[in-house]
């Protein structure tokens, strides 16, 4: 699984090869065959899920991101509950 780190590592070496691809859009793909794409409509957010380490059925922790969607405090046992970024 890869970072938010070497995520952007990465968005940054496209853009310093290829400056113009900075201004594309972005899609994403729906599964990991490839059988279809969508636009990435939103920016990122921090998410939670249950068990990050599940590859087929992440759930989300909806306590947590209720919480998080109220203007959460970043010293809170729910903000250290946060364990991912989601990309749409």
């Amino acid at each position: 699984m890869i970072t938010l780190e070497n995520y952007i590592k990465e968005l940054q070496k496209i853009a310093k090869s290829h400056p113009s691809f900075a201004k594309l859009p972005m899609i994403y793909a729906e599964d990991d065959e490839g059988n279809g794409y969508q636009k990435v409509l939103n920016p990122p957010s921090l998410f939670s899920v249950e068990n990050i380490e599940d590859d087929y059925q992440l759930q989300p922790n909806l306590k947590v991101l209720k919480k998080a969607g109220e203007g959460i405090d970043t010293e809170s046992k729910d903000f250290k509950n946060l364990n991912c970024i989601i990309v749409n």
